[in-house]
């Protein structure tokens, strides 16, 4: 598995459930401010 996502470019990791929840709402944070200051809509 760790080759796979290797190849994909991703970096495999341990970290705790309160770790993963923050790294997800960052994220989802991220990506939600720059879906809304380009306008991006779903078709």
């Amino acid at each position: 598995m760790r080759e796979k996502l290797n190849a994909q470019g991703l970096t495999p990791r341990g970290s705790t459930p309160e770790e993963l929840g923050t790294a997800t709402r960052a994220q989802l944070a991220k990506y939600g401010a720059l879906i809304k200051a380009n306008n991006i809509t779903a078709e």
